[in-house]
């Protein structure tokens, strides 16, 4: 985690003193890390009852004022923040990330001048924990779950660098308690914070914003503030020229084509390609909309096979996940990006122009995102909630994606002739499967189902409470 000075927590830790609220905010994420039976073994059934056990912990020494540190208070909260038991409740996840803002912009962490009047061990702290909140704040105001954002104008921070991390060689003693930050780790950090940004300074008077906004997640601010019928085709170029800069400015070891052989150490590459490609879909399907509302026919068009090629994008990082054993290293994150991009394929499958041979590749990719999806539910117990939405939405589309229910974590044998016959289909569109992709009507269960996900993407930055509320849009789902 990038908001800790790892020396100052390490000799705190080994000496006995180390702050209990931030040593339970740290806990209820590596739960989801550590061995179970260790869990287990501490007294834990499961990974669940174990996160949702040290967040109370956590929850209520804060309630109770028990961190005097602002620094750690500010800490605790950002971990808190990015929690998904942080939701329907007082404490939900916009609390803890308003409270991160607050203090942080209440120790003057806004401003370069605070950073350099500091010594360099806090201004290399700041500056990283400045760093995330941006990205954070970027990220909750694109999904619209807040009215404006809560970094101030006055903000003048420099961007992060590679200098802005400890000194490696002084954390050798706390190997045992402390991992390294390898040089690719901090260049994940750093680049991810610069894809937050783009189209971020051009941020306008907020709006209520549009299902089919909430796509374009971080990299999309400007243009999302804007009403589709009021979008140009100029807008979406420059932020496709923006992010494809952004890509081609990628540091040499952040590159695809570099890497022989993939492992634990060099996954980072993976989760970054993952994010901005799961993003840079989102943002071509949002052109395919305005094509579509336009008359656009050739925008259109042009903006579908983008979409579809940063959609194979995707898929391709979960091959390699999976062929090369990782999938149980990956943040959860990951899995809701696979949540998005499975979305966005029964979309794409239900356009009518699709042809049977596509239909096909497309539902062998749908197979392989379910299935990287119920690994995932191994160690984020919260994912089991997507397929049961995803049972639902299947069937209303009637996709032939046997054996769906074997993947969904469903005994085949439990399954009835009635139901099994529900997830098959005749080559022959439906009328509702027409609508889904002509008309992009709120009922329709791929377009809902895409924007469920879509929030969902948004976990890490804002629990799970945009699922609770997107089920809403699937009238028939109890």
């Amino acid at each position: 985690m990038p908001i800790l000075d790892r020396a100052q927590f390490a000799q705190s830790y080994t000496s006995g003193d180390c702050s209990i609220f931030l040593l339970q905010a740290i806990l209820t994420h590596a739960v989801h890390y550590g061995p179970l039976p260790l869990l287990i073994e501490a007294g834990y059934s499961d990974r669940l009852v174990a996160a949702k056990t040290l967040y109370e912990r956590a929850r209520v020494l804060y309630d109770f004022g028990m961190e005097k540190s602002p620094l750690v208070v500010l800490q605790g909260c950002i971990l808190l923040h990015g929690s998904y038991l942080a939701v329907k409740t007082e404490r939900d996840f916009r609390f803890w990330l308003e409270t991160a803002t607050r203090v942080a912009t209440q120790m003057g962490m806004h401003k370069e001048a605070t950073h350099q009047s500091v010594d360099i061990a806090f201004r290399k702290v700041f500056r990283r924990i400045w760093s995330f909140l941006s990205y954070r704040d970027v990220l909750v105001s694109c999904a619209g779950l807040k009215h404006s954002r809560s970094i101030p104008d006055s903000c003048n921070v420099h961007d992060v660098t590679e200098s802005d991390w400890e000194d490696e060689s002084t954390l050798v003693q706390y190997s045992n308690i402390i991992p390294t930050v390898s040089r690719l780790q901090k260049l994940y950090f750093i680049e991810l914070v610069r894809l937050s940004k783009i189209g971020e300074h051009s941020h306008v008077l907020p709006r209520p914003i549009l299902l089919i906004d909430i796509c374009a997640a971080a990299l999309f601010l400007r243009l999302l503030n804007v009403p589709p019928d009021m979008r140009t085709d100029e807008a979406f170029q420059d932020l496709e020229t923006s992010l494809l800069r952004w890509r081609n400015c990628l540091p040499v070891e952040l590159r695809l084509e570099t890497i022989a052989e993939w492992s634990v150490d060099n996954v980072w590459i993976l989760f970054l390609r993952m994010d901005s490609y799961r993003y840079e879909g989102g943002f071509y399907r949002a052109w395919r909309e305005f094509g579509r509302l336009s008359g656009d026919d050739s925008a259109f068009k042009t903006a579908l096979r983008r979409q579809q090629n940063a959609m194979l994008e995707v898929d391709s990082v979960i091959d390699r996940l999976t062929l090369h054993e990782l999938v149980h290293y990956c943040p959860v994150t990951a899995f809701t990006n696979a949540a998005v991009n499975l979305a966005m394929h029964i979309e794409i499958s239900c356009n009518p122009a699709t042809t049977d041979h596509q239909r096909q590749i497309v539902h062998g990719h749908m197979r392989c995102d379910l299935w990287f999806l119920s690994r995932g539910t191994e160690r984020w117990p919260y994912l089991q909630k997507m397929f049961g939405l995803l049972r639902k939405v299947l069937s209303q589309t009637k996709f032939s994606l046997d054996p769906l229910p074997h993947i969904l974590g469903q005994d085949p044998a439990m399954v009835s002739d009635s139901e099994r016959h529900q997830y098959n289909t005749s080559p022959a569109q439906t009328d509702g499967q027409v609508a889904m992709f002509g008309n992009h009507s709120n009922d329709s269960p791929a377009d809902a189902l895409f924007n469920t996900f879509s929030g969902i993407a948004l976990w890490d930055a804002a629990g799970d409470s945009i699922f609770e509320d997107q089920v809403l849009f699937f009238p028939d789902l109890d």
